[in-house]
């Protein structure tokens, strides 16, 4: 049987994090619900950290176990989905949500994961079973059995272009379109493994709340996380390693925001300045939107607009948590009628940031790539 999950010193260390724990339903559901909601929200990171809150889990060895899990599973999404056809000889129309979403998961556990730790699938299989006959109905939990059998005992064999996407994690016409603007094969190579490369990711330091970089890099690298500020971008840090969102004072205390360096450098060029109106036509989920709040000293009036009730409401969460929320004013509405709905304000700047592929951006979002 084939298995695509990571280097053998990556299987070791999941080996070790897994010998001594048992999984039950509560961890199963907590595993799955996460999935669920991580193709609704995006990032899926986001849902990822509310459900495992809610199952009391969050900063955990599960939690640890069941991140790297979800990330992998994610980052071959589209060939879990043949895997899923295949099982069930293309017959997937008329299948649940649920369902679909645990064949996925299926198929990853059975064919992808590197340690294939059956206590994990065998506790999988009967909780998701049960579940699926609330959810779905008890032919769609007989199909789940059925098809479960064949993946855990039958390797899929793919073909070519699909040992290719194997190969580079993403669909092969999105491999053929990169191989189309570059000169030949190792320079494709690169541009690839570049894509696939996790970067560092990076922190806003909040000015409104804290002056002093040094005082957040020394904090943070006294709890264990390798951080350093960044030399492009003022106020920005960047780090290496897991990091608990919900324990971190820093982060629950708005002193710090989750942003990259190109991300800090948009409300930075459009330099906000007091008495300014200022739109935000694609506001949430707010990274942006509370960085031109800051840099005014929330002396501008922010104007943010944003689609999705869902993607508002972390918008307005974080303008609480960056004390941003006295000058940002959030209108929920779709911003290709902005024009109508401020016919009668005159605004001094505007910032767009529409919704985009996320190509350049595949290893810290791994979903987009499907």
């Amino acid at each position: 049987m084939m298995y695509i999950g990571g280097t053998e010193m990556m299987r070791r260390g999941r080996v070790t994090e897994t010998k001594h724990l048992t999984f039950n339903c509560k961890d199963v559901k907590a595993l799955f619900e996460a999935i669920l909601e991580g193709e609704k929200v995006k990032p899926f990171q986001v849902a990822k950290r509310t459900v495992f809150a809610r199952y009391g889990i969050a900063g955990t060895r599960k939690d640890r176990i069941f991140t790297a899990i979800i990330y992998k599973f994610f980052k071959i999404y589209g060939i879990l989905d043949k895997i899923v056809a295949w099982a069930l000889k293309n017959n997937v129309d008329k299948l649940c949500e649920e369902l679909k979403m645990a064949l996925r998961l299926t198929a990853y556990l059975t064919q992808f994961d590197s340690v294939k730790d059956e206590r994990l699938i065998e506790a999988f299989r009967k909780c998701i079973k049960q579940y699926l006959s609330e959810k779905c109905g008890t032919e769609q939990a007989r199909l789940f059995e059925t098809a479960f059998e064949k993946m855990a005992t039958r390797p899929w064999k793919p073909s070519k272009e699909e040992l290719l996407e194997l190969r580079y994690k993403m669909p092969y016409l999105l491999i053929k379109l990169f191989s189309k603007l570059v000169k030949d094969d190792r320079e494709l190579e690169d541009l690839i493994t570049a894509l696939n490369a996790s970067p560092p990711l990076g922190f806003r330091v909040n000015t409104l709340k804290v002056k002093d970089v040094e005082e957040v890099v020394r904090e943070l690298q006294s709890s264990g996380v390798k951080v350093w500020a960044s030399k492009r971008v003022p106020y920005v840090i960047r780090y290496v390693g897991g990091l608990d969102y919900n324990r971190q004072r820093l982060l629950q205390e708005g002193i710090i925001v989750p942003q990259d360096e190109p991300s800090a450098l948009a409300a930075i060029l459009l330099n906000p300045q007091p008495g300014e109106i200022i739109v935000d036509l694609c506001a949430a989920p707010g990274g942006k939107t509370t960085h031109i709040a800051e840099l005014s000293r929330n002396l501008a009036t922010v104007i943010a607009l944003e689609i999705y009730p869902d993607r508002m409401a972390r918008l307005v969460e974080l303008a609480n948590r960056t004390s941003t929320y006295i000058s940002i004013h959030p209108i929920i509405t779709d911003a290709r009628y902005a024009s109508k709905l401020l016919a009668r304000i005159k605004a001094h700047k505007m910032l767009i940031d529409p919704p985009c592929t996320s190509t350049g951006a595949l290893a810290k979002h791994p979903d987009a790539r499907w």
